[in-house]
């Protein structure tokens, strides 16, 4: 499978791959601005003895005609990632690198440092869809395992998930 592209296209991915490469981001100049959201994310999760493996369908709205990103969030073992039924490019960086606050923001208000973020670059104003794949260990408390961890923030969500055995389900959100 292959991902074709304009020379120009090309070269705004080589220059992003550069800037990634780099031990540290000081700045947003190399990524282009986020400019979408997510609409709807339906996960289909699996568990087995250690983690629940999940596979996500997402719809997201793009503002713009030129590259954009999307925040995934503080995503898990992250796999597989398509966008419009082709390979998705991901940049991986720390949140408070690439998104400083407004200077008028509250101190509580500014994004944790060290909190490594996917961001999803995009091209095309309208809507796209795609597919993710990632994983959130199981935590073991006796008898009982417990899930917890980040999801994709999204205006509507629908989760689906597969549980051997006897199962209770318990929510705090």
């Amino acid at each position: 499978e292959a991902t074709v592209m304009t020379l120009e296209e090309y070269r705004t991915l080589v220059a992003l791959a550069e800037a990634q490469t780099k031990s540290t981001l000081k700045s947003a100049a190399g990524l282009p601005p986020l400019k979408c959201s997510l609409t709807e994310v339906i996960y289909t999760g699996v568990a087995n003895e250690t983690s629940v493996r999940f596979e996500a369908a997402f719809k997201l709205t793009v503002a713009s005609k030129e590259w954009v990103r999307c925040d995934l969030g503080a995503l898990m073992c992250l796999g597989s990632i398509t966008l419009d039924g082709k390979p998705g490019w991901v940049v991986m960086a720390d949140s408070a690198a690439i998104s400083p606050p407004a200077p008028s923001a509250k101190a509580e208000m500014k994004p944790q440092s060290g909190i490594i973020h996917a961001y999803l670059l995009v091209k095309g104003e309208g809507q796209h869809s795609g597919t993710l794949s990632f994983s959130l260990p199981l935590q073991r408390e006796e008898d009982v395992q417990k899930l917890s961890g980040p999801l994709l923030n999204s205006a509507t969500a629908v989760m689906h998930l597969n549980v051997p055995g006897r199962t209770a389900i318990l929510g705090d959100s």
